[in-house]
């Protein structure tokens, strides 16, 4: 296997049976082994070239065997692309068994040898496995499967992986299901890769995935990946373009995830969040999240946006609205309730987040109230404005 560097491999059987056609050079297989130990490849088919231009029909069985046994003896004839992605992306773990299956119709070999399309049942691959790690994203940390399954249907290939975690650099995980990779047409160069997988997590667990290398986005904006509490839940889908030297850029993204009793302290001065439902959204040019949470034990709503590429100056402003009453207005400290009578809806914008702070900018805070609702008395100056007049 010289992409990984190892020499011959040592097998205990190879065995070739069969016959050739002296009239035409068609080829009988009856039976072909090549064995290492309890690995064992077995197959049969023939080559027919009764017609002049030859058919192909394959077909075999894959014992169970380690995977890096399997790396050895996966003959490079042999689906031959998805053959070189197993041996740089996948480490570890078991094959439970397989088949594959090889059915060309005259015509169809030249048609393989010049990249042009065949159909799905021409060349297929059946895969089991277990215990594997799985690198999906150069710089990720690998995906640790269950039972999982590669497949191979013309030029489509997949690896589903029902189950499985993924361990981050604090030590958290993130338990994955319904994971797939997923590439239309392996003759393509380069390859587009499509990566979709659900995942539920402890919320410093899924902002820790997002702060690796080549994302950075967490502490790209000033933020340490354990500033928010609580627990994720998320769908997400990654284009990848299969090239050395991937721009992260050229990674496309979508996802949606929910923030279950979402808590960070200190949003602005000691005012935290302490607890609710945030809902964030991620595409590969920003990421967002909105929510209604607790504030001071008040109900507000927080939106903030993140655009990646966009320089400080262009970035949305933070908001959080609340509807305040006397109560909630001492518990934030706002020492007005004596000229301002009944509820009131406020909305404070933060101009992004402070450089190397993590925190609010508050340098340019802004805050607006719609003071419709309340009468506000100005006792110094003999004048009040009744609830029900427009004011701001």
């Amino acid at each position: 296997v010289e992409e990984l560097g190892l020499g011959p491999t040592q097998v205990d059987k190879w065995q070739l049976k069969g016959s050739v056609s002296a009239a035409d050079g068609s080829v009988k297989l009856s039976r072909f082994v090549i064995r290492a130990g309890d690995a064992e490849i077995s197959a049969k088919g023939e080559i027919d070239k009764t017609s002049g231009e030859a058919a192909v029909r394959l077909s075999g069985k894959i014992s169970p065997m380690p995977i890096a046994m399997f790396k050895q003896l996966w003959p490079q004839f042999l689906a031959g692309k998805a053959r070189q992605w197993a041996l740089q992306n996948v480490e570890g773990g078991e094959i439970l068994g397989g088949s594959f299956n090889v059915a060309l119709k005259p015509g169809m070999l030249e048609d393989v040898k010049q990249g042009r399309p065949i159909p799905s049942e021409a060349v297929a691959l059946d895969l089991k496995f277990t215990g594997t790690s799985i690198a999906y994203i150069p710089e990720l940390p690998a995906v640790r499967t269950g039972e999982g399954t590669v497949t191979m249907a013309g030029a489509q290939f997949a690896v589903d992986i029902p189950k499985g975690t993924v361990t981050v650099a604090n030590g958290m995980q993130i338990d994955v299901s319904d994971g797939r990779f997923y590439v239309a047409d392996i003759r393509e160069n380069p390859n587009m890769g499509v990566v979709t997988f659900r995942g539920a997590a402890p919320t410093p667990a899924v902002t820790t995935l997002l702060d690796y290398e080549p994302f950075g986005f967490i502490s790209g904006v000033g933020l340490k990946p354990d500033f928010l509490g609580g627990t994720a839940t998320g769908e997400f889908t990654f284009n990848i373009p299969l090239v050395e030297n991937l721009n992260p850029r050229d990674i496309k993204i979508a996802g949606a995830a929910r923030l279950e009793n979402a808590i960070t302290p200190g949003l602005v001065g000691d005012l935290a969040i302490e607890g609710g439902v945030v809902d964030v959204n991620m595409t590969s040019e920003s990421v967002s999240a909105s929510g209604n949470v607790t504030i001071k034990d008040g109900p507000a709503s927080v939106h903030w946006q993140r655009l990646f590429y966009a320089p400080e100056s262009e970035q949305p402003p933070i908001s959080v609205t609340a509807i305040l009453d006397a109560p909630t207005r001492d518990a934030l400290g706002l020492k007005v309730n004596d000229i301002v009578k009944g509820s009131t809806p406020v909305t404070l914008y933060l101009s992004g987040l402070s450089k190397g702070t993590g925190q609010p900018d508050t340098s340019g805070m802004t805050m607006v109230a719609d003071l419709t609702n309340a009468q506000l008395l100005f006792h110094a100056f003999g004048w009040k404005k009744p609830a029900g007049q427009d004011a701001k």
